[in-house]
């Protein structure tokens, strides 16, 4: 069975993608580095900001102690994470003007935001190292985005392209690492 979904381009083409098979973005529509760290720089002021709205609270409780951690971690789950998997977004999202996509051009699942959030969370990665990682990618992804097979591309954006899912092995920090990229079409 060879399933299929219709998922529109740029300009009024319609593009077939078979379940195998993944979309690309252009370049320029995939988040550089500069709006990146503008998103962080956002996002982290309005989860602290938050968090800080939060501790106030709880400190006029009896059961802070008990409350705040676990509070304060859904708080940022539900902020870095949730968010993200709607179309909806952060506020950083927002006012950058991107969204996050699968490698099929669909808005991110809660899984595979909950999976970006995780190796943000609790790494192994660097984040800076993986922001900076994104400079030599094609698709501008980050470490964290090819773990979990997303883009974070420009509200507007369409695909530029059908391609297969292939997956490329990368040597990073005495590791093999195996990740799923879309083919892009250089013709």
């Amino acid at each position: 069975v060879d399933l299929k979904e219709r998922v529109p381009t740029s300009g009024s083409a319609i593009m077939t993608v078979r379940q195998d098979d993944g979309v690309y973005y252009d370049t320029r529509d995939c988040a550089g580095i500069l709006r990146r760290l503008f998103i962080l720089v956002v996002d982290f002021s309005v989860v602290i900001t938050l968090n800080v709205l939060l501790f106030v609270a709880a400190s006029s409780s009896d059961t802070m102690d008990a409350a705040y951690v676990p509070a304060s971690f859904v708080l940022w789950y539900a902020y870095l994470a949730v968010l993200k998997s709607t179309p909806l977004g952060t506020v950083g999202y927002r006012l950058a003007g991107v969204r996050l996509v699968d490698l099929r051009g669909r808005t991110a699942s809660l899984w595979r935001s909950t999976f970006r959030f995780g190796l943000l969370v609790f790494g192994p990665l660097n984040l800076l190292f993986d922001i900076l990682w994104r400079g030599g990618d094609p698709n501008r992804q980050s470490i964290r985005d090819k773990f979990a097979g997303t883009y974070v591309v420009r509200r507007h954006a369409t695909p530029a392209g059908v391609g297969p899912i292939d997956y490329k092995l990368y040597y990073m920090i005495s590791y093999n690492l195996v990740f799923p990229e879309v083919v892009r079409n250089n013709s």
